[in-house]
Parts: C-alpha cells; structure tokens; sequence
C-alpha cells in the first residue's frame, strides 16, 4: 500500500531491485529516493495514485523524519542513482547554480562530483530533480 514515502511506478526499462533484475513493464512500488532517480533518469514513469486526480505529489525531501524522528538514511543503490540522476541531468554549472538556489554550500571551485555530494549530503536531491 502506498504512504508519503513511497511512489508507484512503470518501470521503462530493467532495473536491479534488492540484486534481482525486474523487467521492463512492471509496477513497483519505491521509495521516494528510488522512484525519483529512475524518473529523472528515464527509466519509470509515476502511476498515478488513487484519490490525487492523477497529479503528481511534491518530492519530499532525503532529510524528511520518518515516523521515528530519525532522519532517512538512504541505502547505496539510492545513494548511487541519485548521483547519477544528478549527473545526467545537469552540467557543472547549472547544477552550481540550482544547488546554491536551495541553500547548498561548497568551495566556489568544486568540481561537479564535490556539488553532488554537498547535495546529497545537504537533502536536497529529490529538490533538484524534482524540478
């Protein structure tokens, strides 16, 4: 069942899925985190969920509280498609540019890499490619 911290999604191409292939086609239910990079990467589409009039909700940000108070940790494969969600979709200085829009700090000489991580880092990912 669907809550705040997860999306439906059409996958658009094979993914890997906790190390097993899941094929093109096929609706998956993923985090926030997940479902976003794969969007903004091209590979799954957002289903549309029951009662929200097929538009889509806002991204929640990676440092959102979980019901426990602790901040969400994202897992490795996350941590991985969100750095490569952000590389395809940006050059290094739009991504400066957007990054410092949301408040994101780093060296005024970082390489694109170092923006990445300060984004990652700072919550502000899903912020990025949401747009």
């Amino acid at each position: 069942m669907s809550n705040n911290k997860t999306k439906r999604v059409h996958l658009l191409a094979a993914i890997t899925l906790n190390g097993a292939i899941v094929e093109a086609g096929k609706t998956e239910e993923l985090s926030l985190l997940s479902a976003n990079a794969l969007i903004a990467e091209g590979k799954a589409e957002e289903v549309a969920q029951e009662g929200t009039g097929g538009q889509q909700k806002g991204a929640t940000e990676l440092n959102e509280q979980n019901s426990g108070g602790a901040p969400k940790v994202p897992t490795e494969d996350e941590l991985t498609l969100l750095r490569k969600a952000l590389d395809d979709k940006y050059n290094r200085d739009p991504l400066a540019e957007e990054a410092k829009k949301v408040g994101v700090e780093f060296p005024y000489d970082a390489k694109k890499a170092v923006i990445i991580e300060a984004v990652i880092e700072a919550g502000k990912a899903e912020a990025l490619l949401a747009e």
